[in-house]
Order: structure tokens, then sequence, then C-alpha cells
């Protein structure tokens, strides 16, 4: 009789563990998924104040174009109001002296006054573009680093979703698609979204033989590299965007050097 009570105890007590077990593994995974929403509609917040700052800097900088062209254009008007009158004088003085002489002279003064005037113009014109060129030249590196961090954050809200992690991957693949030999060192979750692709990636190595695709738990998210027979080559999102800027900012010095000769 105690024994059989006994054995009722143990099975009643693994019934209750196996319930524990199955009630607590649900409520993990939907905190889970709680603090994934949360950390993407914290990502998209700081995304659009990046964006927000983007287009306004943006917006700023058209509104001085564009006064300064109004400027330009009253000005280059009233340059020539003021041309007329005094061809006018010019021609009217000429006229009233009556002899061939003094219209003469009256009109290469009219026409000096006009040459003159136009050569000003076009000195304040020279002058404002150079300015409006200064001022662009000047914002460069802050836009560069606006769009910088928008694309790095688009980009990372983006690889969320499998089709665009496969395209980065395969981008930074086709850096090494002339090697035999190609190592993938990526973070777990990454793994496991990319395994079953592995054919795919491989396409983008045309010339490697011996391809792998390897989990690392070390990586951050959204840090991989690649191992072949030549070394290492960081392919991570930060590096990759990192690049991007220093060629931006590469073109932008050498656009200016250009323009300065």
């Amino acid at each position: 009789m105690e024994m059989t009570s006994l054995s009722n105890v143990i099975r009643s007590t693994k019934n209750v563990s196996i319930a524990r077990e199955i009630g607590i593994k649900p409520l993990y995974q939907r905190t889970r998924v709680r603090e994934t929403r949360q950390e993407l509609a914290k990502e998209e917040a700081e995304f659009e104040q990046i964006q927000e700052k983007a287009e306004a800097k943006a917006a700023q900088l058209i509104e001085e174009a564009q006064a300064q062209a109004t400027a330009i254009e009253k000005k280059m008007e009233s340059k020539q109001a003021e041309l007329e009158q005094q061809w006018e004088k010019a021609r009217l003085k000429a006229e009233q002296e009556g002899y061939d002489a003094g219209f003469t002279a009256g009109e290469s003064q009219a026409k000096a006054i006009y040459e003159s005037t136009i050569a000003e113009a076009k000195q304040v014109l020279e002058e404002a573009q150079a300015a409006a060129a200064l001022k662009v030249d000047k914002e460069q590196p802050l836009l560069i680093e606006l769009a910088c961090a928008i694309a790095e954050k688009v980009i990372g809200v983006s690889i969320a979703e499998d089709p665009y992690l496969q395209n980065l991957v395969r981008a930074a693949l086709a850096e090494v698609r002339d090697h035999a030999f190609v190592k993938l060192y990526v973070p777990p979750h990454w793994y496991k979204r990319l395994v079953a692709c592995v054919d795919e990636l491989q396409g983008a190595i045309p010339a490697c033989e011996d391809f792998q695709l390897i989990p690392d738990g070390q990586l951050q998210d959204d840090h991989c590299f690649i191992v072949t027979n030549a070394g290492r080559m960081d392919a991570s999102l930060p590096t990759q965007i990192e690049q991007l800027k220093k060629q931006l900012h590469e073109a932008a010095r050498c656009g200016s050097f250009a323009k300065a000769h």
C-alpha cells in the first residue's frame, strides 16, 4: 500500500515538472518577441530622427541658395536699369549738342558705361557662385556623415529580412570571387537564415572550390568576416559603411581640388 502511494507521488511530480516546462517556454518566446519588437521600434525612431535632420539640413541649403540667387537677380536687374538710364542720358546729350563729334563722344561714353556695368555684373555673379561652391564644400562632410548614418540604419533594419541579408553577404563574397578557398564566419542567427541558400551564395564566387559557412558565437549581430587563401577580410556592416564614407570623402576632396584648378 505504501509503495503504491510513493509511485503516485513520483508520477505526480513528473507531471507537474512537464507542465511547468511547457508553460514557461511560450512565456519566454512571447517575451523575446516583445523585446525584438521594442528594439525594432527604437531603431526605426532613431532612423527617423537622422532622416529628419538630413532633410532639414538639405532644406536649409536649398533655401540659402535660392535666397542668394534672388539677391543676384535683383542686383542684375538694378544694374541693367541703371545702364539703360545712363545710355539714354548719353544719347540725349549727344542729340542736344547737335554735331557728329559730340554724338560720337556720347555714344563712346555710353558704350564704355555699358561694358563696365556688364563686367561688374559678371564679377558679382562669379563671386556669388564661388561663395555658394565654398559653402557646399564646407557642408559636404556633414552631409556625407548624415547620408552614411541613414544608409547604416536602412541596411540595419533591412537585413532583418532574408533577401536583404543574402544580398549583403553576396556583395561581400563578390570581393573574394577569384579565390579558391573561402570561409564565411557569421553570427549564429545569421547562420540559421543563410544555411539554406549556401549554393546561391557560392554562385557569387565561381572560382571557389571550397566554400564553408561557419557560425561564430563571438560575433556581434551585424559583424562577419571572410577567410581566404590570401588572408582575412572584415565584411561587417559597420566596416562596409566606413569604407563607403571614406570613398565619399575622397570623391568630395578630389572634386573640390578639380574645381579649384
